[in-house]
């Protein structure tokens, strides 16, 4: 029996998620609540500001505000816990960002204890503790996945030592990025339980008869600064002398830009003529193109520039005009399936040569120059016996990309001879250059079940860099009708290697036709076949409220 296997692979050229963990990056931080404990009277609990005790530790005269120790200006909150019984204070808040975090400055005694942390206090009997630091009695900082039960070691500390921590945890993705005076100690630390049911910061000095301090407390929400991006489409666009190339221009917005954006086009010769569909838009929106080039053959990069008030980015695309036919003119011409790959992954090359001629043309041979770092499994040359006047053939090659993202650019040279005797001095064809982008992706494996008009398939999710792509499910067929399926969450794949799985009914219509998908970002795949189907997710991210 065959197995029936399908393969789709996910490109997020979205902003990536671990890009908004650090401390400086295109993100903008909303304070949700900050403390640094001034407005209270020395040995008072800060009651007033939000806090509450939530355990006593060794009693309520030792979780109080004092002057002995402070990171800034003059005073700090003091815990003490004692065996068997911690030192717990919280301060409730609400947020629905995906992005939250907090930051604290922190003070161990010898002995340790300390800790900071989010936290659901309804949810079990001791509460349910999210992304908690803490310093531990045999001299290290540790940060937990579970609560306390699974740790991962950052640093050592020196007891009354100030350290300031600073946590950013992704709830969508259930990770956490952990810094420790400004240096990134941890990195993707998974969080067991669901971060959406986080209520409260909570600070504590555990089972240990030791103090601990806390100063400069802040909770925040992490978003990403307004801004659009832009893309050009195709990258290449082949026409005749004289004859117009038509490009697709389109503008994403980020964070709620909503600036008008004004295009220029820049790189062609003078004697080009090129007119925008809408020279001005607001982003999301797209427009097109028109480039009229009657120079002489050859490639003619431009480079189109979209300018708001506040931000400019540019793309590049090229025209390639072709020699005018002759009684033999054949032209070479490379096609990515995908347009972009995941790294270090398999991608389809196809060849196409065509006679542009009005005469046959015999013995063409092509010869690929594939870029540094790609490998072809397959001969890099193509023969082909004869080609009639408007004839084409296509030759498919399986590339594997480098494990780097990079942009490779894929070009060649072609031979023919005008009579079928291979006489004379060959004749040279024209080959146009087309490139690839290499990213970084998730591959998702599905085990198929049917392989009829309606897919059943187990998917299986598997993270190559730590990016996360939330949730993917399939909404429609390519008439319109709707497909039955479940919305798979695949943020539990969030670390190197890790995966998750899930259940899909996926229509499986002709080799080659485009069907809806919907993941956390709006895409489209490509059917390629009926038995083993490949699907390649080209996607640009949406806001689905």
């Amino acid at each position: 029996m065959r197995r029936l296997v399908l393969a789709m692979l996910i490109f997020l050229i979205a902003l990536p998620i671990f890009a908004v963990f650090t401390p400086q990056g295109s993100a903008t931080e909303n304070v949700v609540f900050q403390d640094d404990f001034e407005s209270y009277a020395v040995a008072t609990f800060p009651s007033a500001g939000g806090w509450n005790l939530v355990w006593n530790g060794a009693g309520n005269q030792y979780q109080v505000i004092t002057d002995s120790y402070f990171s800034s200006p003059t005073r700090s909150l003091q815990l003490m816990g004692s065996y068997g019984w911690s030192a717990v204070v919280k301060r409730d808040f609400t947020s629905s960002s995906d992005i939250i975090g907090y930051e604290a400055s922190l003070m161990a005694l010898p002995g340790g204890g300390g800790s900071v942390g989010f936290f659901n206090l309804p949810i079990d009997t001791w509460g349910r503790y999210y992304a908690l630091v803490h310093f531990g009695s045999d001299g290290y900082i540790w940060v937990s996945e579970k609560s306390s039960e699974v740790n991962h070691q950052l640093q050592a500390y020196v007891p009354y030592t100030w350290y300031e921590i600073r946590v950013v945890v992704d709830r969508a993705a259930r990770l956490c990025n952990v810094w420790i005076d400004d240096v990134l100690e941890g990195q993707s630390i998974p969080i067991y339980y669901d971060p959406y049911e986080i209520l409260s910061l909570q600070l504590q000095v555990g089972w240990v008869n030791a103090k601990g301090f806390f100063d400069d407390v802040k909770v925040f929400e992490v978003g990403e600064t307004p801004d659009f991006e832009m893309s050009v489409s195709p990258l290449v666009r082949v026409v005749s002398p004289g004859k117009e190339a038509e490009f697709a221009i389109s503008l994403i917005s980020r964070g709620g830009f909503s600036e008008s954006v004004s295009l220029s086009l820049s790189g062609l010769p003078r004697s080009a003529q090129y007119s925008f569909e809408r020279s001005t838009l607001t982003p999301p929106g797209s427009t097109l193109l028109r480039i009229k080039i009657d120079s002489a053959s050859g490639l003619y990069q431009f480079t189109v520039t979209a300018t708001s008030a506040s931000k400019t980015h540019s793309a590049s695309a090229s025209v390639f005009v072709s020699p005018l036919p002759s009684p033999m003119s054949i032209c070479a011409s490379f096609q990515f399936n995908p347009s972009k790959v995941a790294i270090g992954n398999v991608f389809k090359l196809v060849l196409t040569v065509k006679n542009l001629g009005s005469e046959p043309a015999f013995g063409i041979y092509v010869t690929i120059f594939v870029p540094t770092g790609f490998k072809m499994e397959q001969d890099h040359r193509v023969s082909i016996r004869m080609l009639g006047p408007g004839e084409s053939s296509e030759t498919q090659f399986s590339i594997l990309s480098p494990k780097k993202e990079t942009t490779g650019v894929f070009d060649g040279k072609i031979h023919y001879y005008k009579s079928p005797t291979l006489g004379g001095t060959p004749l040279t064809g024209f080959v146009v250059p087309n490139s690839i982008k290499v990213v970084r992706g998730f591959i998702l494996s599905f085990i198929l079940w049917s392989p009829f008009t309606l897919i059943e398939a187990k998917v299986r999710v598997t993270d190559h860099d730590r990016d996360v792509t939330r949730w993917v499910q399939a909404e429609k067929n390519g008439e319109g009708g709707q497909v039955p399926s479940a919305k798979i969450r695949v943020a539990e794949a969030g670390n190197y290697g890790a995966y998750a799985t899930g259940e899909m009914k996926i229509p499986s219509n002709e080799p080659g036709s485009s069907v809806p998908v919907w993941t956390d970002k709006e895409t489209t795949f490509v059917v390629s076949s009926d038995v083993t189907i490949d699907l390649y997710l080209d996607f640009i991210p949406f806001s689905s409220g």
